[in-house]
C-alpha cells in the first residue's frame, strides 16, 4: 500500500488542487474544508492510487469510483450520472438542445466535469501524444500575432468554461461517435502543414487555422434528434452559431465552410484551403465492434476510401468530388513545391530548406 500511495498522490494533490480553487469552489457554493473532507471522506487518494496502478484514465472507470461522492451530495439522477453529465453539457454548448433536465444534479455533473478534466490530464500526461485524443493550442507567440488574437481567446475561454474537450471525450466513449477523434485528427493534419507554412514565410494565421479545426464539428452536437440524418449538411450551421455566439466570427467564418462539394480554389484563403485539406484526409471507418476508428490517409487514399462509398451515387456527384480532388491535389503539390512534408507519420514538422527570397 506503501508503494501505492507513493505512486498516486502526485496526481491526488493535483486533484484536490483543482477542486479547491476558489472560484470552482464558489461555484459549488462549497468551503475548501469541505472539500478537502469530501475527498478524505471517500477516501480519493485510493481512487487515485488505484486510477494511476491500473492506468485506466477513462470517465468510465472513474465514475465508478466517483458515484459514491456524486451521490452522497446529490442522490442519483435516474439516467445516472454518465448520461447525466453528457446531456447537461449538452445543453450548456446549445441551449434548448434537451428538454426536462433535472437542475437539481447540475453541481454534481459540475464535480464530475472538473474531475474528469484532472483525469485525462494525468492520463495525457502519462502518456505518448496521440493525434486522435490531443489538440496542441496555439502558442502565445502565434497567438500575439495572430490576426483573430481575441476571437482565439474567446476560443479557448469558450473550451474550458464549457468543458468542450471533457464533453467531447465522455461522448466518445458512452455513445457511437468519436467525434473527438476526427477533430483532433483533424487538427493535428492542419496544424502540422500550416505551421511549415508559416516557417517558409506563407502568410497563415495560425490561431485562425487552430481554433477552425478545433470547431468545426462543434455543430454536429447541435443537431436535435429529429434533425439527425441531415447532420451532414446542418452541422456547419449550428457550427457557425455557436462560434458567433461566443464572439469568434472571423474563426465561424472559417471552420462552418469546410464542406467540399462547392470548393472554389480562387475564392478560398489558405487558412480555408488548409481546414478543408485536413479533413479531407481523415475518415472514420467501423470496427468490427462498431466502434468508430479514425484513420489518416493520404490524399489519393481518402479519395479512393470517399469513391468506395459513393458506389450509388450518381456521375454528377462523383464527377464533382473528383473535381475537388484535383484541386486539392493541386494546392498540396504547391504546399510541397515549397518544401512541405504532407507526411504526417512523424510529429515533427519536417526540416525546411532554406530558400532564397
Amino acid at each position: 500500500m506503501a508503494k501505492l500511495c507513493t505512486i498516486g498522490r502526485p496526481f491526488y494533490k493535483k486533484l484536490e488542487s483543482s477542486l479547491t480553487e476558489k472560484a470552482f469552489l464558489k461555484e459549488m457554493s462549497m468551503t475548501k474544508r469541505g472539500m478537502l473532507k469530501l475527498l478524505q471522506t471517500f477516501d480519493w487518494i485510493s481512487i487515485c492510487n488505484e486510477t494511476v496502478e491500473s492506468d485506466n484514465f477513462t470517465a468510465v472507470h472513474i465514475h465508478e469510483h466517483s458515484r459514491q461522492t456524486l451521490d452522497s451530495l446529490y442522490g442519483s439522477p435516474e439516467q445516472g450520472w454518465l448520461s447525466y453529465s453528457f446531456t447537461y453539457m449538452l445543453n450548456i454548448l446549445f441551449p434548448g438542445r434537451c428538454k426536462d433536465l433535472d437542475a437539481a444534479y447540475v453541481p454534481g455533473a459540475l464535480l464530475f466535469y472538473r474531475i474528469l478534466r484532472v483525469i485525462y490530464q494525468e492520463g495525457k500526461d502519462r502518456r505518448q501524444f496521440s493525434p486522435v485524443l490531443d489538440m496542441e493550442r496555439a502558442t502565445e507567440e502565434e497567438a500575439e500575432n495572430s490576426f483573430v488574437k481575441e476571437e482565439y481567446a474567446n476560443l479557448v475561454r469558450a473550451l474550458d468554461d464549457e468543458y468542450v474537450y471533457e464533453f467531447s471525450r465522455l461522448a466518445a466513449e458512452i455513445t457511437p461517435f468519436n467525434n473527438l477523434g476526427h477533430v483532433s485528427g483533424v487538427h493535428y493534419v492542419a496544424m502540422h502543414v500550416a505551421r511549415q507554412l508559416s516557417q517558409l514565410g506563407v502568410q497563415v494565421d495560425l490561431p485562425l487555422i487552430s481554433g477552425a479545426a478545433v470547431s468545426h464539428d462543434i455543430g454536429k452536437f447541435g443537431c436535435k434528434e429529429h434533425e439527425a440524418r441531415r447532420i451532414p449538411y446542418l452541422h456547419y450551421y449550428y457550427t457557425d452559431e455557436w462560434l458567433k455566439r461566443h464572439g469568434m466570427p472571423q474563426i465561424a467564418h472559417i471552420a462552418s465552410n469546410h464542406s467540399t462539394w462547392d470548393l472554389e480554389l480562387e475564392n478560398l484563403s489558405v487558412e480555408s484551403l488548409i481546414l478543408i485539406y485536413a479533413d479531407f484526409r481523415v475518415k472514420s471507418t467501423r470496427s468490427a465492434a462498431g466502434e468508430e476508428e479514425i484513420h489518416f490517409y493520404t490524399l489519393k487514399e481518402s479519395y479512393g476510401v470517399i469513391l468506395g462509398k459513393l458506389d450509388n451515387v450518381d456521375e454528377t456527384k462523383k464527377h464533382r468530388y473528383e473535381r475537388v480532388y484535383h484541386k486539392l491535389r493541386d494546392f498540396e503539390l504547391y504546399m510541397e513545391s515549397l518544401g512541405v512534408s504532407t507526411d504526417i507519420a512523424s510529429r515533427e514538422c519536417a526540416q525546411i530548406p532554406q530558400k532564397d527570397v
